[in-house]
């Protein structure tokens, strides 16, 4: 049996990250963390299959807004290891893609299923990720830099006239025309900031200034 999860179904899927994802991964040891990403509207953001009872895979996603033909995005996919059906996370899929979103994507893929994501029609492609090192460090305890890139010299002016204003949603709402992008794909509109009982401010920061021979690296 294939449904959308309820929010009863989060211990046991919890459970399932745990045995058969990853040990010790965050959603499957801190609840309020799960609840907090996938809780919505009295259900769970969780695509889950049954088995005599028992959840036998699931397929995460992510809303891009509160209304019910948002896009969604695709999180985990996983199907346990003793399932005997080699086709119940396609059909996990086609589930969720028969809901009435709007669109169905993913982002960062697992390489291994590149191919089937091509084969089921999806347009996949490669996003390309830029930085700037802070070439004051000595030593990097978590980034990974070729010395190559870290030889390419730069200079940079960083702009001085900065403003910044603490705004709230109603205010944002007259600042940023949101109903442009409704037929974006994917888009984002002012519900999703509203989402949870988060007490979310907003900070606006008006550029007066702009960067000079600032280079970026890519990976």
């Amino acid at each position: 049996m294939i449904y959308t999860a309820m929010l009863s179904d989060a211990d046991e899927i919890m459970e399932f990250i745990e045995r058969e994802w990853k040990q010790n991964h965050i959603l499957s040891k801190n609840k309020d963390f799960f609840l907090y990403e996938y809780a919505s509207k009295g259900a769970l953001n969780f695509v889950i299959s049954k088995s005599e009872d028992k959840i036998n895979g699931i397929l995460g996603f992510l809303k891009s807004s509160l209304d019910e033909n948002s896009t969604v995005w695709t999180t985990m996919w996983k199907v346990s290891k003793s399932n005997g059906s080699p086709t119940l996370g396609l059909r996990m899929l086609s589930y969720l893609q028969s809901q009435g979103y709007k669109s169905v994507m993913s982002s960062g893929i697992n390489a291994a299923t590149e191919e089937i994501y091509k084969y089921l029609g999806f347009h996949v492609g490669d996003l390309g990720h830029y930085y700037i090192p802070n070439r004051i460090l000595e030593t990097y305890n978590i980034a990974k830099f070729k010395k190559e890139k870290l030889d390419i010299s730069c200079s940079h002016e960083m702009p001085t006239n900065l403003i910044f204003k603490q705004v709230t949603i109603q205010e944002l709402k007259h600042s940023f025309e949101f109903t442009k992008f409704l037929n974006k794909t994917p888009c984002k509109i002012l519900n999703i900031l509203k989402s949870g009982s988060l007490n979310i401010q907003f900070t606006i920061m008006r550029c007066m200034g702009f960067l000079k021979g600032l280079r970026f690296s890519r990976y």
